[in-house]
């Protein structure tokens, strides 16, 4: 739910409007009522939209991850009108779960990327934040690069991204040591 609770912004792969004849993945937006449907997005040679949306307080700024030619996640962002598409990273590795502060400053994501392109094992995940226009990449987490291997995930943002709950089966505190 955005802008107050009276829209939706949803994916489907259904073609409402005649330009989406391949079925992709696309972002869309509706009253709660199902009225003024809009497609946002554009998706012709990808996965199209694979994870989210998520949307800030007011709906002006949506984040979603989309899969590329080359199977790999991405995190994006467009504007809620759909314009202004941003594609936020180009990692080598996934990236998941991700959270947008309600002020729409900030988003959190977990991905399995590690910085160097190295290979990471499958179940190492961090905690990155990134600003919607693409900058301000940060590590939060940093999953040990040997077994046994650490993951964090799931992370959701305060109101204005000032802290971040997520999960974690990492020993951050030293009092958890089995």
């Amino acid at each position: 739910l955005v802008a107050g609770g009276n829209e939706v912004v949803f994916v489907s792969d259904d073609d409402p409007f005649g330009t989406n004849p391949y079925r992709i993945r696309q972002l869309f937006r509706s009253t709660t009522t199902g009225s003024d449907l809009r497609q946002l997005s554009q998706f012709v040679d990808n996965g199209g939209v694979y994870r989210g949306p998520e949307a800030s307080g007011s709906g002006n700024v949506l984040s979603f991850s989309v899969t590329e030619s080359t199977g790999i996640l991405q995190l994006c962002s467009i504007n809620g009108d759909g314009s202004n598409f941003r594609q936020l990273t180009q990692f080598n590795r996934p990236v998941f779960e991700h959270g947008m502060s309600r002020d729409g400053t900030l988003i959190a994501f977990t991905s399995l990327w590690n910085g160097d392109g190295a290979e990471v094992s499958a179940d190492t995940g961090d905690i990155f934040v990134i600003h919607p226009d693409g900058t301000g990449l940060r590590r939060l987490t940093l999953a040990p690069a040997s077994p046994p291997f650490l993951s964090s995930g799931h992370p959701r943002l305060d109101t204005t991204g000032s802290w971040i709950a997520f999960e974690s089966v990492a020993n951050f505190t030293g009092q958890n040591s089995d």
